[in-house]
């Protein structure tokens, strides 16, 4: 993998937070479920 910085509005990054609390996935695995679903479902 690659690493790679992004900027997220605070709001954001607290309920990835809670996300990663709330699962225990770690936000980077959140973030690369969710881009790949994005992708995947606009077929890009």
């Amino acid at each position: 993998m690659k690493r790679t910085n992004f900027y997220f509005p605070q709001s954001l990054l607290d309920r990835l937070k809670a996300a990663k609390e709330k699962t225990g996935v770690p936000v980077s695995e959140i973030i690369r479920r969710a881009v790949d679903k994005y992708l995947k479902e606009t077929g890009l």
